[in-house]
C-alpha cells in the first residue's frame, strides 16, 4: 500500500515537471495577455492591474486588432482607460480597419472616456478604413456635446 502511494506521488510529480517543460513561456504570456484583453473589455480594474503587474504586453490585440485600450474605450470603462494610459499604451493605436480608441468612445457616446483620451493626446483626425473621423462618427450620432468637445480639440472631417 505504501509503495502504491509512493509511486502515485512520483508519477504525479513527474507529470507536473514534464508538463512544465512542454508548456512554453509564450503560452503563459499569451494567457496573461488574453486576461488583460478580457478584463479591459468588461471593465475589471483589479484584473487589468493584475495583468499589468504580471507583465502583460500592453500592445497585444485580438483578431480584429483591438487593443485593451480600444476595448475599454468602446465600452466607456474610463478608469481602465486611465490606468492603461498611465502605463503608456499607444493612445492612437488602430484596429485592422484603422479605427482608434477615441472613435470607439465617440460611437459609444462615452464623454468622460473621450476626455481622458484627448488629455493623453488622442488624434481626433485619424481616418478609418471607411474614411470616417471621430467627428464624422459623432455627427452620425448627433451628440452635440461630443461634437463640441471634438471640434475644440481640433477635429475636422
Amino acid at each position: 500500500m505504501a509503495k502504491s502511494a509512493y509511486r502515485k506521488s512520483c508519477l504525479y510529480l513527474f507529470s507536473i515537471c514534464f508538463l512544465t517543460i512542454l508548456i512554453p513561456d509564450s503560452t503563459i504570456a499569451q494567457d496573461i495577455n488574453e486576461k488583460l484583453l478580457r478584463a479591459s473589455e468588461i471593465g475589471s480594474l483589479p484584473e487589468v492591474q493584475a495583468s499589468i503587474s504580471q507583465g502583460a504586453d500592453l500592445k497585444t490585440s485580438d483578431n480584429f486588432g483591438k487593443t485593451a485600450l480600444i476595448m475599454a474605450a468602446e465600452r466607456g470603462h474610463t478608469q481602465v482607460v486611465s490606468l492603461l494610459l498611465k502605463n503608456e499604451v499607444d493612445v492612437n493605436a488602430t484596429t485592422r480597419d484603422n479605427t482608434t480608441a477615441i472613435m470607439g468612445a465617440v460611437i459609444g457616446e462615452h464623454v468622460e472616456t473621450i476626455k481622458a483620451l484627448l488629455s493623453s493626446g488622442a488624434n481626433v483626425n485619424v481616418r478609418s478604413m471607411h474614411d470616417y473621423t471621430a467627428l464624422k462618427y459623432a455627427e452620425r450620432g448627433r451628440n452635440e456635446e461630443i461634437i463640441r468637445i471634438l471640434k475644440e480639440a481640433g477635429a475636422s472631417n
